[in-house]
Protein backbone atom coordinates (compact mmCIF):
# COMPACT_ATOMS: atom_id res chain seq x y z
CA UNK A 1 0.00 0.00 0.00
CA UNK A 2 1.41 3.50 -0.67
CA UNK A 3 1.94 5.61 2.04
CA UNK A 4 -0.17 8.69 2.11
CA UNK A 5 2.32 11.33 2.85
CA UNK A 6 6.14 11.18 2.26
CA UNK A 7 9.00 10.80 4.76
CA UNK A 8 10.07 14.34 3.64
CA UNK A 9 7.50 16.20 4.19
CA UNK A 10 6.53 14.73 7.90
CA UNK A 11 10.08 15.48 8.50
CA UNK A 12 9.35 19.10 7.51
CA UNK A 13 5.90 19.47 9.49
CA UNK A 14 7.02 17.79 12.59
CA UNK A 15 10.33 20.94 12.52
CA UNK A 16 7.22 23.21 12.73
CA UNK A 17 8.01 25.05 15.82
CA UNK A 18 5.10 26.43 18.75
CA UNK A 19 2.10 23.90 20.70
CA UNK A 20 -1.50 24.43 19.88
CA UNK A 21 -3.83 24.20 22.84
CA UNK A 22 -5.65 20.85 22.67
CA UNK A 23 -9.04 22.34 22.41
CA UNK A 24 -7.91 22.98 18.63
CA UNK A 25 -7.40 19.40 18.41
CA UNK A 26 -10.29 18.07 20.41
CA UNK A 27 -12.47 20.12 17.61
CA UNK A 28 -10.92 19.14 14.74
CA UNK A 29 -11.77 15.10 16.17
CA UNK A 30 -15.07 16.23 16.40
CA UNK A 31 -15.67 17.91 13.00
CA UNK A 32 -14.33 14.64 11.49
CA UNK A 33 -16.87 13.09 13.92
CA UNK A 34 -19.37 14.95 12.60
CA UNK A 35 -18.12 14.96 8.54
CA UNK A 36 -16.93 11.29 8.71
CA UNK A 37 -18.74 9.86 12.03
CA UNK A 38 -17.04 7.56 14.35
CA UNK A 39 -15.52 5.10 11.17
CA UNK A 40 -13.91 8.03 9.79
CA UNK A 41 -12.29 9.39 13.25
CA UNK A 42 -11.06 5.25 13.48
CA UNK A 43 -9.78 5.70 9.98
CA UNK A 44 -7.64 8.88 11.02
CA UNK A 45 -6.40 6.92 14.05
CA UNK A 46 -5.47 4.28 12.46
CA UNK A 47 -3.36 6.22 9.30
CA UNK A 48 -1.56 8.14 12.10
CA UNK A 49 -0.56 4.98 13.86
CA UNK A 50 0.56 3.28 10.09
CA UNK A 51 2.81 6.51 9.84
CA UNK A 52 4.22 5.99 13.70
CA UNK A 53 2.50 9.15 14.92
CA UNK A 54 -0.49 8.01 16.69
CA UNK A 55 -3.05 10.71 17.71
CA UNK A 56 -3.23 11.74 21.67
CA UNK A 57 -5.62 9.42 23.30
CA UNK A 58 -7.14 11.56 25.71
CA UNK A 59 -6.64 15.25 24.30
CA UNK A 60 -7.21 17.69 27.02
CA UNK A 61 -9.08 20.97 25.99
CA UNK A 62 -6.27 23.10 28.01
CA UNK A 63 -2.96 21.49 27.48
CA UNK A 64 -0.88 22.62 24.79
CA UNK A 65 0.61 19.78 22.06
CA UNK A 66 2.99 19.88 19.60
CA UNK A 67 1.60 22.21 16.52
CA UNK A 68 4.08 20.45 14.23
CA UNK A 69 1.84 17.07 15.07
CA UNK A 70 -1.43 18.84 14.76
CA UNK A 71 0.13 20.62 11.01
CA UNK A 72 0.92 16.93 9.71
CA UNK A 73 -3.00 16.15 11.36
CA UNK A 74 -4.28 18.45 9.19
CA UNK A 75 -2.76 17.14 5.92
CA UNK A 76 -3.53 13.64 6.78
CA UNK A 77 -7.04 14.72 7.02
CA UNK A 78 -6.71 16.63 3.57
CA UNK A 79 -4.88 13.26 2.09
CA UNK A 80 -7.70 10.77 3.39
CA UNK A 81 -10.82 12.65 3.21
CA UNK A 82 -10.20 14.48 0.01
CA UNK A 83 -10.79 18.15 2.03
CA UNK A 84 -10.69 21.10 -0.30
CA UNK A 85 -9.95 24.82 1.04
CA UNK A 86 -14.21 25.57 1.63
CA UNK A 87 -14.15 22.26 3.82
CA UNK A 88 -10.87 23.42 6.19
CA UNK A 89 -13.18 26.90 6.01
CA UNK A 90 -15.69 24.96 7.72
CA UNK A 91 -13.42 23.41 10.11
CA UNK A 92 -12.29 26.54 11.17
CA UNK A 93 -16.48 27.63 11.80
CA UNK A 94 -16.73 24.59 13.38
CA UNK A 95 -13.93 25.52 15.78
CA UNK A 96 -15.06 28.83 16.28
CA UNK A 97 -18.75 28.09 18.03
CA UNK A 98 -17.30 25.61 20.06
CA UNK A 99 -14.22 27.40 21.27
CA UNK A 100 -14.49 28.58 24.93
CA UNK A 101 -12.10 31.84 24.32
CA UNK A 102 -14.12 33.17 21.70
CA UNK A 103 -16.94 32.75 24.32
CA UNK A 104 -14.97 34.54 26.97
CA UNK A 105 -14.51 37.41 24.66
CA UNK A 106 -18.10 37.69 24.01
CA UNK A 107 -18.84 37.54 27.41
CA UNK A 108 -16.50 39.89 29.20
CA UNK A 109 -15.57 42.32 25.94
CA UNK A 110 -18.82 44.27 25.09
CA UNK A 111 -16.95 47.19 23.15
CA UNK A 112 -16.06 45.81 19.48
CA UNK A 113 -13.18 48.47 20.35
CA UNK A 114 -12.29 46.76 23.43
CA UNK A 115 -12.46 43.00 22.43
CA UNK A 116 -9.92 44.28 19.07
CA UNK A 117 -7.64 45.56 21.43
CA UNK A 118 -7.52 42.29 23.54
CA UNK A 119 -7.36 40.37 20.20
CA UNK A 120 -3.53 39.50 20.49
CA UNK A 121 -3.84 38.31 24.48
CA UNK A 122 -6.01 35.68 22.66
CA UNK A 123 -4.30 34.18 20.49
CA UNK A 124 -1.68 33.60 22.75
CA UNK A 125 -4.04 31.08 25.10
CA UNK A 126 -4.35 29.62 21.57
CA UNK A 127 -0.84 29.00 20.39
CA UNK A 128 2.48 29.33 21.76
CA UNK A 129 3.87 31.23 18.56
CA UNK A 130 2.90 34.01 16.24
CA UNK A 131 1.85 37.21 17.14
CA UNK A 132 -1.68 38.46 15.87
CA UNK A 133 -2.68 42.14 15.43
CA UNK A 134 -5.68 43.49 14.32
CA UNK A 135 -5.06 46.82 11.93
CA UNK A 136 -6.82 48.66 10.12
CA UNK A 137 -10.24 49.13 11.94
CA UNK A 138 -12.59 50.95 11.13
CA UNK A 139 -16.16 50.80 12.88
CA UNK A 140 -17.31 53.29 10.04
CA UNK A 141 -16.74 51.32 7.03
CA UNK A 142 -17.13 48.25 8.85
CA UNK A 143 -13.62 46.32 8.25
CA UNK A 144 -10.32 45.12 9.61
CA UNK A 145 -7.45 43.43 8.62
CA UNK A 146 -6.39 40.13 11.06
CA UNK A 147 -2.24 40.36 10.66
CA UNK A 148 -0.54 37.01 11.89
CA UNK A 149 3.17 37.65 11.95
CA UNK A 150 5.98 34.71 12.85
CA UNK A 151 3.78 31.99 12.73
CA UNK A 152 4.65 29.05 10.02
CA UNK A 153 1.92 26.55 9.55
CA UNK A 154 0.37 24.81 7.23
CA UNK A 155 -2.07 26.00 4.24
CA UNK A 156 -4.66 23.87 5.40
CA UNK A 157 -4.28 26.19 8.57
CA UNK A 158 -4.77 29.74 6.61
CA UNK A 159 -8.52 27.82 5.32
CA UNK A 160 -9.25 27.40 9.02
CA UNK A 161 -8.90 30.88 10.34
CA UNK A 162 -11.03 31.44 6.99
CA UNK A 163 -13.64 29.94 8.30
CA UNK A 164 -12.60 31.15 12.18
CA UNK A 165 -12.38 34.73 11.84
CA UNK A 166 -15.71 35.64 10.44
CA UNK A 167 -17.71 34.05 12.78
CA UNK A 168 -15.76 35.61 15.88
CA UNK A 169 -16.34 38.69 14.24
CA UNK A 170 -20.25 38.27 13.70
CA UNK A 171 -20.58 37.14 17.15
CA UNK A 172 -18.80 40.57 18.34
CA UNK A 173 -20.22 42.84 15.76
CA UNK A 174 -23.29 41.18 15.33
CA UNK A 175 -23.45 40.73 11.48
CA UNK A 176 -22.72 38.30 9.45
CA UNK A 177 -18.64 38.65 8.04
CA UNK A 178 -16.73 37.81 5.01
CA UNK A 179 -12.92 36.83 5.15
CA UNK A 180 -10.40 37.36 2.42
CA UNK A 181 -6.56 36.08 2.98
CA UNK A 182 -4.59 39.25 1.65
CA UNK A 183 -1.21 38.29 2.49
CA UNK A 184 0.74 34.50 2.55
CA UNK A 185 3.86 33.69 3.60
CA UNK A 186 2.75 30.86 1.43
CA UNK A 187 2.81 33.05 -1.50
CA UNK A 188 6.29 35.23 -0.26
CA UNK A 189 5.14 37.35 2.03
CA UNK A 190 6.43 38.28 5.33
CA UNK A 191 3.04 37.52 7.46
CA UNK A 192 -0.56 36.15 6.93
CA UNK A 193 -2.99 39.09 6.43
CA UNK A 194 -6.97 38.90 6.48
CA UNK A 195 -9.28 41.56 5.73
CA UNK A 196 -13.04 40.91 7.03
CA UNK A 197 -15.83 42.86 6.55
CA UNK A 198 -18.91 42.89 7.81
Amino acid sequence: MKQIISKEEIDRLLKIKGKVIGAVIKNLQGFIIKEEGQRGLKKLEDTMEKLGYPMESNVKSMSFYSLGREALLLVVVKKLFGYNNKKFQEVGAFESKRAIIVETLIKYFISPRKAVKEASRFWRKYYTVGDLEVTDFNKKEKSLIIKIKNFNYTKEGCQIFMGFFPNVVRLVFGSKASCEEIKCIYKGDEAHEFLLKW
